[in-house]
C-alpha cells in the first residue's frame, strides 16, 4: 500500500504519461517490499504475478527488478538487516521426507483457508453489526487490549516476524498459530488495513514448527517450509513464493521449497488475501468453471 501510493503520488507529481502509471505504481510496491525483507527477487515477481496481462508485465520486468535492487541496496546502506535465516538442520530427501512434507502441505492448505476466512469475515461481521467506523475500531480496540492482557505480553500484537525467526530456529508453542490469526483479524477488523503478508509468515512458521515436528521433521526447517508455504498458498505466488525460500533460507532447502509450492499451489482455492493473481490453481479453477456451468 505504501509503494503503491507512493509510486502514484510521484505519477502525477511528474505528470507522466497515462499508460506508465501501473508500470510506476508496480515499481514502487516492489521497492518497499524489497526495501523491508531484502528479498528483491521475490518482490519484483510477487507484483508481476498479479494478473496484468502479457503486454503490461513484459513493460514491468526491468523497471520492476531495477527498483527492487536500488530498494535493498539503500535499505542496507541505511543498517536495515535483510530478512535471513539460517536452517540449521534439513531432512535427508527420502520417501518418508516426501510424504511428511506433502501431510504437512495439506495442513498448512486447510490451515490457509481458515486463515483468510478470518481475515475477510470478522471484518464484515463487525460491519453489519456495528455501522458506525469509530465505534467499531474503538471496540476492536479494547478487544485487542483485553486479549493482550490475558496474554500476559504484547509478542501477537506485532508483525510477527521475529516470532517467524523464533520459529525457524525450533522454537514455537501450539498456540502461537492461532493467537496470530485472532489478533490480526480483529485487527483488521477495526478497519486497519494493511498488514496481512508478514502475519501470514507467523502464522505458516509457528504451525510447520508445531505440526512439523509432530510428523517428524526438524522444527526449525519445517517452520521455514511452513513460512514459505502458507505464503504461496494464501497468495497464490508459486513463482515468488520459491524465491523467498531461497533469499530468506538459502539454496539448501531449494527441493523442498519446490515441492512445498507447487503442491500448495495446486490446492490453494484462488480465494486468498489476494485477487487477480497471475497463477490460479487449475484443480479449483476447473471444479469452479464446472459449478457456473451447472449453475448456468
Amino acid at each position: 500500500q505504501l509503494g503503491g501510493a507512493g509510486a502514484a503520488a510521484l505519477w502525477r507529481m511528474l505528470r507522466l504519461k497515462e499508460n506508465d502509471r501501473t508500470i510506476v505504481i508496480l515499481s514502487g510496491m516492489s521497492a518497499v517490499f524489497a526495501g523491508l525483507f531484502g528479498t528483491p527477487l521475490t518482490a519484483a515477481f510477487f507484483v508481476l504475478e498479479f494478473k496484468l496481462g502479457f503486454k503490461v508485465i513484459g513493460r514491468a520486468i526491468l523497471p520492476c527488478f531495477i527498483s527492487s535492487i536500488v530498494a535493498t541496496k539503500l535499505s542496507s546502506a541505511l543498517a536495515v538487516a535483510a530478512e535471513t535465516v539460517h536452517i540449521s538442520n534439513i531432512n535427508t530427501l527420502t520417501f518418508s521426507t516426501i510424504a511428511k512434507i506433502i501431510i504437512l502441505s495439506l495442513g498448512l492448505s486447510i490451515l490457509g483457508r481458515l486463515m483468510c476466512l478470518a481475515f475477510h469475515k470478522t471484518g464484515h461481521l463487525m460491519t453489519r453489526l456495528i455501522s458506525n467506523a469509530f465505534l467499531r475500531t474503538a471496540l476492536a480496540a479494547a478487544v485487542i487490549v483485553a486479549l493482550t492482557a490475558i496474554v500476559g505480553d504484547m509478542r501477537y500484537n506485532s508483525s510477527g516476524m521475529s516470532m517467524a525467526i523464533i520459529a525457524v530456529e525450533g522454537k514455537a508453542d501450539w498456540f502461537d498459530f492461532i493467537l496470530k490469526i485472532i489478533f490480526t483479524a480483529v485487527t483488521l477488523a477495526a478497519g486497519l488495513k494493511g498488514g496481512e503478508i508478514v502475519p501470514t509468515f507467523c502464522v505458516g512458521a509457528t504451525f510447520g514448527c508445531i505440526f512439523g515436528g509432530i510428523l517428524g521433521l526438524d522444527s526449525g526447517f519445517a517452520a521455514a517450509l511452513g513460512l514459505v508455504g502458507l505464503f504461496c498458498c494464501t497468495t497464490n505466488s508459486p513463482v515468488s513464493s520459491v524465491f523467498l525460500g531461497i533469499e530468506m533460507f538459502g539454496f539448501s532447502a531449494l527441493p523442498y521449497f519446490i515441492i512445498v509450492c507447487i503442491f500448495l499451489w495446486l490446492l490453494s482455492a484462488n480465494n486468498g488475501l489476494f485477487e487477480n493473481r497471475f497463477f490460479k490453481s487449475p484443480i479449483f479453477s476447473r471444479i469452479r468453471k464446472q459449478e457456473t456451468t451447472k449453475a448456468r
